[in-house]
């Protein structure tokens, strides 16, 4: 058996010095020995250059790829999302007069995007079922498969199902709830925001265990680190513990449409409908990203996988999107032609990577992400 050819070190070389390289650079199409790779990190022209192995390199070495503009014989460095395809630095002005700098990105984050969010795009149908008058404000998957719904605007019910969509029974009847969150596996967390309070329910004994009364209407809800995260109206979003004292109040720009909120990895993100944003934060209410597109209109729902990437639903744009964890790229994962119609409640189950969709149209959708 032939034994791999070994790559000379490109600097070296240049010093009439032999030396083998273990590291290639693809930008400067050459290789690095181990000396001369910690000289080429060190240069800050060079430090953010891509190196990979030379048992890498030795694999695609005899891939030819065109990055040549066919039209103006320049290199293609740019990607536009919305269109799919990539062209050069001329082409801007002259085939894509109307797309925004939002859509543009460079070819590097294009691949690199690529890479973070491969495998979490598709989406299939598991169940899907149409509900009696109700519209969905909350949904959440249990850790052990059971669905529950809130419908808030019309029956006011809190619904539960099981893992199949079939009707289990009324949790709740003309409760107005709004929205939900898992504390175990015995209990969850729902918001009443005409009562201005949080029930803690047992729902394996179908009880009522505690009472939170809050300050003014209450809206979104999120269980983190055994503590809940609630959208307070004219007070901002307050972390409680379950007896329902108040731990923190996260100081950011709460207005009237600032309904859903997740909290994890200590970190906190909600949607802003009237704005077009969706918002990440660290628990002292620092901004970490703010992600907007006018792809997204009204976004309400939002959810966060095991790769923090952030489920986010348009409600009348009538789409779901993916946010890449670090807030600077997205991709949308079904939209109107794949029969969404106002997807409100989103809710990711990070045991069994399914996606629970609620809508404001009387029906919900399981699907199961791959």
């Amino acid at each position: 058996m032939a034994s791999n050819p070994l790559i000379p070190c490109g600097p070296c070389a240049y010093e009439s010095t032999t030396n083998v390289a273990i590291k290639w650079c693809t930008q400067c199409e050459e290789g690095f020995c181990r000396d001369c790779e910690k000289s080429h990190r060190s240069l800050k022209l060079t430090r953010d250059h891509k190196m990979i192995t030379i048992e890498d390199y030795l694999k695609i070495q005899d891939v030819s790829v065109d990055l040549t503009c066919k039209t103006h014989g320049k290199k293609l460095d740019l990607f536009w999302k919305y269109h799919g395809v990539a062209k050069c630095a001329v082409c801007v002005p002259s085939a894509h007069k109307t797309c925004q700098a939002e859509d543009i990105i460079s070819i590097d984050d294009a691949a690199e995007n690529a890479k973070s969010s491969a495998g979490l795009t598709e989406l299939e149908k598991t169940i899907s079922r149409t509900l009696e008058n109700g519209q969905t404000t909350g949904c959440l998957i249990t850790s052990d498969g059971r669905i529950f719904i809130t419908d808030f605007w019309e029956t006011g019910k809190l619904v539960e199902y099981d893992d199949r969509g079939e009707y289990v029974r009324d949790v709740q009847k003309k409760s107005k709830a709004f929205d939900i969150t898992e504390i175990n596996t015995d209990r969850i967390a729902v918001t009443y925001p005409n009562w201005n309070c949080i029930e803690i329910f047992n729902i394996k004994e179908i009880t009522v265990e505690s009472k939170i009364g809050c300050k003014s209407r209450c809206y979104g809800l999120s269980q983190y680190k055994g503590n809940i995260f609630t959208i307070m109206q004219d007070h901002g979003i307050l972390m409680m513990d379950l007896a329902g004292t108040i731990l923190q109040t996260i100081n950011i720009d709460i207005h009237s449409s600032v309904y859903f909120i997740t909290v994890t990895d200590d970190k906190l993100y909600y949607t802003d409908e009237s704005r077009n944003t969706v918002n990440c934060c660290n628990l002292a209410g620092e901004k970490i990203w703010i992600f907007e597109n006018r792809f997204i209109d009204c976004p309400s729902g939002l959810t966060v996988d095991k790769n923090q990437n952030v489920y986010v639903s348009g409600l009348k744009s009538h789409n779901l999107t993916l946010i890449q964890h670090n807030g600077k790229q997205s991709k949308e994962i079904c939209n109107a032609s794949d029969d969404l119609c106002a997807p409100l409640a989103v809710c990711y189950n990070k045991t069994n990577n399914s996606l629970l969709l609620g809508y404001k149209t009387n029906y919900i959708a399981l699907y199961q992400v791959s």
